[in-house]
Parts: structure tokens; sequence; C-alpha cells
């Protein structure tokens, strides 16, 4: 017979049981459903969760228990972690840059979503069904994040409408995309992303049946609560006045803020010097630690 020792209530009561060494990531499985069924009641639309915040399978099936059926997958390593916990899950591929091995595993792993921000993203899709979803990511000049994802992918509107056109022509179903970037805490982000939105459908002369609004939802970092209801509130009360009844549906796809609740990190301090203003620990950015020097 074999016997798995209880569980301890709490992380401090496991440190002071244990006193490891290394650092320790706890989970709480209750806080994470009860923030992914809080995510699903709030927002208007389909939530899905970005799986390189954690693909940790306590997480993801944690995830599909509270009800999280579609995922939001960056390599073929997350299709294989999802797939893994829950076989009919759906998978949106937005990372809009990918090498012809990924697509080709994206193909196989039976993704139905995929961003693109550039012609020669969208030429790599040449051999995706038709009948898959090509959302096209687009970026825009907004603050109000710790981190602006707009460096680094989407196109200009200009070019999104171009892109629009072309994805409509290859046949797909055509969709957009946005990021406001990581830790944005500003409604009025997401608010011109879904004007930019309206404009650049307008221009593109193509229809849409559903928009996603990208993650980047703020965590309490020791400053203000975030209020993602607001942002919710503004994304709704926008969408009403730039499309009125052609509004398309919605999704959206928190990472971060999905998990980060349920979520501890214990790190030991190693050494401490110049009158405690310096401190060593067991963790930093090459481990647990990653957004401390860009974000704080």
């Amino acid at each position: 017979m074999q016997h798995t020792a209880p569980l301890s209530a709490t992380p401090a009561a496991y440190l002071a049981k244990h006193s490891p060494d290394a650092p320790v990531l706890f989970i709480a499985p209750s806080v994470l459903q009860a923030t992914a069924r809080r995510f699903q009641a709030d927002f208007d639309g389909l939530v899905t969760y970005a799986v390189k915040a954690n693909d940790r399978p306590e997480v993801l099936s944690n995830l599909v228990a509270a009800g999280i059926t579609t995922f939001d997958v960056a390599s073929p390593a997350e299709m294989a972690a999802v797939r893994a916990v829950c076989p009919q899950a759906v998978l949106h591929y937005n990372n809009p840059v990918r090498s012809a091995a990924e697509v080709r595993a994206g193909i196989a792993a039976g993704v139905y979503s995929w961003s693109i921000d550039d012609m020669s993203e969208l030429a790599k899709l040449r051999d995706v069904p038709r009948d898959n979803e090509v959302a096209v990511r687009f970026a825009l000049p907004v603050k109000g994040a710790a981190y602006d994802f707009g460096s680094k992918f989407g196109a200009a509107p200009e070019q999104a409408a171009a892109l629009l056109r072309a994805v409509a022509e290859m046949g797909f179903t055509p969709s957009m995309c946005f990021h406001p970037g990581t830790q944005c805490n500003d409604p009025q982000a997401w608010v011109q992303y879904v004007h930019a939105a309206a404009d650049i459908l307008r221009a593109a002369g193509v229809l849409i049946k559903r928009m996603n609004i990208g993650g980047g939802f703020a965590v309490d970092r020791g400053f203000d609560a975030p209020d993602h209801r607001a942002v919710f509130a503004a994304v709704k009360a926008a969408l009403a006045e730039s499309f009125g009844t052609d509004a398309p549906s919605l999704l959206c796809e928190p990472g971060r803020a999905m998990v980060a609740d349920a979520a501890v990190l214990a790190t030991r301090i190693k050494g401490m010097r110049n009158a405690g203003r310096t401190v060593f620990l067991n963790d930093g950015i090459y481990g647990g630690l990653p957004d401390l020097r860009d974000m704080g």
C-alpha cells in the first residue's frame, strides 16, 4: 500500500517543515479556478488562456475544470501541453512569427485560429485548412502598459487593411486581434484599439465575425488593484459606438492575470550586504523572476 504524505495547508507551513534551499512555486487550485470563473462571468465573450504564462499541467488541468476550453499557444511544446490535459481543446496560435516546422506542427495539432502581421507570414499558411480563422494583428502607439508589445508584433493600420483583404481572398475566415501590452491597467488603451479596428475594417471592406482583444490585463503588483470589469465595460461601450449592430463577438486571452493570484514564489535570502540594501536571492531573472528587470 502506497502512502502519500499530506500537502501542507499553506506555503508558510511547508517552508517551516522542509526549509528548502531551492525556490518553490506554490499553486492554489481553488484560487485559480475562482479566477477563471470570474473572468468568464465578467467578460462578454470567449475567455481563452495564454499558456505562455504558466504551462504546468496542474495549471492547465484546473483551468479545464473551471470551464476553459480554448487556449492561446505560442509553440508546439505548448500545443502538446494542452493536448495532454484536454485533447478536445481549441487551439489559437497567436504568435505571428513562425517557422515552416512550427506551421506544420500547428496543422498537425489541429490549430483553428492563427494570427499574422505581415504578408510573408500569411504566405507561410498556404497549407492551413481554409476553414481556419486567420486574425490580422495590428498595433498602435498606445501607452499604459509596463511592456509594449507593439514594438515587437503588429501591423500598422494601413498594412492591416491590406492583410485583411489578402486573408479573405485566400479563403480563410478573417478576424482581427491586438494586444495593448503587458500589465496594462488603462481601459482607454483597449478603447483606442477597438475604434481603430473599426476604421481598419471599413478601409479594408471586410467583415469579421469576432475580434480578439488580447491579454495584458494587469495584476496587483502592490500598487492600485486592477479593475478588469472597468476594462470590459469600456470595451463593450467602444464596440457599440464603433460597430453598432454589426459588432463582432469578442474573445480575450488573459495569461498572468489568470494565474498570478493563485501562485506564490518562495525564495531564500542567501546573503545581505550594504546594511541590508543589497539582497541576494536563490532565484532571479534567469529563473522565476524574468520580468523583474524590465517591469519591476
